[in-house]
This record gives structure tokens, C-alpha cells and sequence, in this order.
């Protein structure tokens, strides 16, 4: 290397434009905080920290930042009575981290930093001095490591924003001592261990959201004296054991999510106390045990999702009395019995979905009443008897009733259910010819365009009478049965086979 290239190279380093690596780099800006009166030097500091750790040159929007001696005319800084009270810099291209020095806002009430996709590293520790803070919007960011213990220190916060990052370890105990908060965010990081039982000393929590991460452990029956909670989501986490009764003190709850979880045991009686709830899912878990009766006295409820468990028993009557009731899923559980005649009251369902269990007895008629159904899904139960006719609801647009033991005729009605898209009626003792104006099915989902990759109508496996000479070119019916379902025909089998089974010998 020739004396002229190390001096040239020197000087490229001094100024900042090269690294020994062979990058560009963008050198830190020089701010004299000396003169500024404004706020305390060591806040203009902070400012200048902050600026030169986030890439500040690049921000979408660094209106006056370093360029003027006033910080409270910079974007995003507010001033009150000689101090910074509020740093709001959001969706503006930060990139890099946070720096220490932002513990030195002492008068900070709001920090606003969020929707900054480029923003990593830590969450300062330091951030625990700024016990005036109130609001702490970190989210949409993509900070990691763990929360730091520190922030407990922040006594008067009262929202706490640090969902969407790729944070880790698990939730401080010192959360606890937050005791103004009302709000917490901590949904989609990665976070593990145990719920703390000292979010239970937040008593002035209205909301609680830890969905989409990794938590495990059992469920701190101390979150039951959160007595103003209104919203708890724990959804898809990895929680174990019972699902404590102290829940059922939660009189103002109206949002309740525990579902994707395993949650195991039997579902506590006492969470019929919980009158104000909207919304209550309990779906993919281990739960057994039989449905609470009390589970009828939440009238405001608008969905009830208990799918996916292994529940067993007969469905109660009682559910009959949710008047609200929009959304009733109880599918894929161990369920026995009939269906209940008085889910016929339920006018409100717009979704009803009982597949996937050991159901007897035939199709109360009473579901005739569900006048704004439009999902009804019976499958794969032990249903038997015909198909009601009362079932000819014009806003139904998914029936399935496959695989029961549904014996005869299709009802003409159905041929009047303008708006459905899936009809299934395979795998029962249906006999008889095919109503002629199934025709007018023509929402019906052609072959392999369904979400699940299956046909809007499937008639296989029945007993039903395919035309002589069918498919006949130019009638109505076969073509509409040949385009939506090709093979119903070459599939019909009679009532005296149709439950013979050859075994299958593997050698």
C-alpha cells in the first residue's frame, strides 16, 4: 500500500465515509448541547443519543432534529415546563436500537416509539427510571430479549404496548408492581415460563393480551382478583392444567379466550357468573368433563367456541337460553345424546357447528327456526332418520350432513336454498331419486374449488336412484349433477351393502 492510499484511506475513516470492512457507514452528527436552554443539557443529550443510535439522517421525517437549539420544535419531541414529556417518532424508518441515554428523559410521560420495522436490539433497562411515564408504545417493532424486570419500577403506567417484536424469556415478576396499569399488550413475541401470579395485583387491569407466544405452565388462579378485567386472550400459548374457578370472579369480562392452549380438566361451573361476556372460546384443548348447565345464564353472549376438547355428556338444554348467541361451536368433542330441541330458540345463530360426535336421534325440526343460519354443520355423528324439511333456509350457505345415518328422500325444499354453496349429504341411507330443482343450487362450489380442496355438492355413498341412461345430454338435472358432482352415480350403493367393510390385509 503506497503512502498516498494510506492517507487518503486515513481520512476516509476520520470522516466517517469508510469502515475497515468495506461498508458504508453513516457517521454519527455532532450536536452542541451546551446551548440549548430549553431542557437539561444531560435531556438534549438523550435527544442526540437517540437520534444518532436509530440512524436518524435517514428518518422518513427528522424535521429540525440537531438543526435548531429549541427541541421542542424538533418532529416528534414535546416540551412542558423545561423537560421532555413526550418522544412520539412512529412509522419513520428507525434503524438500529434504542440507547440507554433515553432513561435520562426523566420528565417523560408518553414514549411513542413504534411501527418501525427496522428498529432491533434491546429494550433499555434504563427505561425503568422514568417513573412518570404513563404510556409505553414499543410495538411493531423488531425488538428482542426479554423484558426487563426494570420496567416494574414504572409505577404510574398505565399502557403498556410491546406486542409484534421478537421478545423472549419470560414475563417479569415485577410486572406486579405496576399497580396503574389498565392495559397490557404482550401478544406475538416468543415469550416463555409461567403467567406470573403477581399480575394478579393489578387489580386496575381492564385488559390482558398475551396471545401468540410460548407460555407455559398453569394458569395463577390470583388473575381471578383482576376484578375490573373486561378483555383476557391467552390464545394460542402452551398452558397445562385446569382452568381455575377463581376465573369466574371476572364479573366484568366480556372477552375470554383460551383456546389453542392444553389446557385439561373440566370446565368450571362458575364461569356461568360471567354474565357480561360476548365472547368465550375454550376450542382446541384437552378439556373433558361434561358442559356446565351454567354455561346457559351468559344471555349476552354472542360466540361459544368449545371445539376440539374431548367434553362428553349430552349438549344442556340450557344453552337455549343465550339469546344472543351468533356463533355456537361444539364441534369435535365426545358429545352424546340428542340435539337439543331448544337450540331452536337461538334466532340470533348465524353458525352452528355439532360435527365430529357421537349425536343420536334425528334433526330437530325446530332448527327450521334458525332464520339467519347460514352454517350448519351436522357431520359425522350418529344421526338418524330424514332430512327436516323446515331446513329450507334462504340465508343458508354451508350444510353438511355427511356421514350419519340419515335415511330418505331429499327433501325438496332444499332445492329453494338459493344462497348455498355446500351442500353435503354423502355417507348416509338417503334412497330415492334427486329432486329436480336441485338445479337451482347455482352457488354451489364447483369440484376441488372448496377451502378444504372438496366439492360444493357430494351425494356419494347413498342409496339414491341414478336415472336410466344417465347422464342424458340436454337435461337439466343430469348436467347440473354432472358438472357438480361427476360421480354420484357410479358411487350409490344399496342399504343392504352399504355398511359392508372388507378388511385390508398388509403383508
Amino acid at each position: 500500500m503506497n503512502v498516498t492510499f494510506r492517507i487518503v484511506a486515513l481520512a476516509m475513516l476520520i470522516l466517517g465515509l469508510f469502515s475497515p470492512s468495506g461498508g458504508q457507514t453513516v457517521s454519527a452528527q455532532t450536536f452542541n448541547c451546551t446551548d440549548v436552554t430549553e431542557i437539561p443539557q444531560i435531556e438534549c443529550e438523550a435527544l442526540v443519543a437517540f437520534y444518532n443510535s436509530t440512524d436518524g439522517a435517514e428518518w422518513t421525517d427528522r424535521t429540525n432534529w440537531l438543526e435548531t437549539n429549541t427541541p421542542s420544535n424538533w418532529y416528534g419531541v414535546t416540551v412542558v415546563n423545561g423537560h421532555v414529556t413526550q418522544l412520539i417518532i412512529v412509522f419513520n424508518n428507525l434503524n438500529g436500537s434504542m440507547p440507554s441515554e433515553l432513561g435520562n428523559l426523566t420528565g417523560l410521560a408518553r414514549l411513542y416509539i413504534y411501527n418501525n420495522q427496522n428498529l432491533t436490539g434491546n429494550i433499555p433497562p434504563e427505561l425503568g427510571s422514568l417513573t412518570g411515564l404513563q404510556r409505553l408504545y414499543l410495538y411493531n417493532n423488531h425488538l428482542t430479549g426479554s423484558i426487563p424486570p426494570e420496567l416494574g419500577s414504572l409505577i404510574n403506567l398505565e399502557y403498556m404496548f410491546l406486542n409484534n417484536n421478537q421478545l423472549t424469556g419470560s414475563i417479569p415478576t415485577e410486572l406486579g408492581n405496576m399497580t396503574s396499569l389498565e392495559w397490557i399488550n404482550l401478544y406475538d413475541n416468543q415469550l416463555t415460563g409461567n403467567i406470573p401470579q403477581e399480575l394478579g395485583n393489578l387489580t386496575n387491569l381492564g385488559i390482558l393480551y398475551l396471545h401468540n407466544n410460548q407460555l407455559d405452565g398453569i394458569l395463577p388462579p390470583g388473575l381471578g382478583n383482576l376484578i375490573n378485567l373486561g378483555t383476557l386472550d391467552l390464545h394460542n400459548n402452551q398452558l397445562t392444567g385446569n382452568i381455575p374457578s377463581e376465573l369466574g370472579d371476572l364479573v366484568n369480562l366480556t372477552y375470554f379466550d383460551l383456546g389453542n392452549n392444553q389446557l385439561s380438566g373440566s370446565i368450571p361451573p362458575e364461569l356461568g357468573n360471567l354474565t357480561n361476556l360476548l365472547s368465550f372460546e375454550l376450542g382446541y384443548n384437552q378439556l373433558t368433563g361434561n358442559i356446565p348447565a351454567e354455561i346457559g345464564n351468559l344471555t349476552n353472549l354472542g360466540t361459544l367456541l368449545l371445539y376440539h376438547n374431548q367434553l362428553t355428556g349430552e349438549i344442556p338444554p340450557e344453552l337455549g337460553n343465550m339469546s344472543s348467541l351468533g356463533d355456537l361451536s361444539l364441534s369435535y368433542n365426545q358429545l352424546v345424546g340428542e340435539i337439543p330441541s331448544e337450540l331452536g330458540y337461538l334466532t340470533g345463530l348465524y353458525s352452528l357447528d355439532l360435527s365430529g360426535n357421537q349425536l343420536t336421534g334425528s334433526i330437530p325440526t325446530e332448527l327450521g327456526n334458525l332464520s339467519g343460519l347460514e352454517h350448519l354443520g351436522l357431520a359425522s355423528n350418529h344421526l338418524t332418520g330424514s332430512i327436516p324439511p323446515e331446513l329450507d333456509n334462504f340465508f343458508l350457505r354451508d350444510l353438511d350432513l355427511s356421514y350419519n345415518h340419515l335415511s330418505g328422500s331429499i327433501p325438496a325444499e332444499l332445492g329453494s336454498l338459493g344462497s348455498l354453496r355446500l351442500l353435503r349429504l354423502n355417507n348416509n341411507q338417503l334412497t330415492g331419486e334427486v329432486p329436480a330443482n336441485i338445479v337451482n343450487l347455482v352457488n354451489l362450489f364447483d369440484p376441488g374449488t372448496w377451502v378444504d380442496g372438496g366439492d360444493g355438492l357430494n351425494l356419494d355413498y347413498n342409496a339414491l336412484t341414478v336415472p336410466a341412461g344417465y347422464p342424458v345430454t340436454g337435461n337439466p338435472l343430469h348436467d347440473f349433477l354432472s358438472t357438480k358432482d361427476p360421480n354420484w352415480h357410479l358411487r350409490q350403493i344399496t342399504i343392504d351393502t352399504q355398511y359392508i367393510y372388507l378388511p385390508i390385509v398388509l403383508r
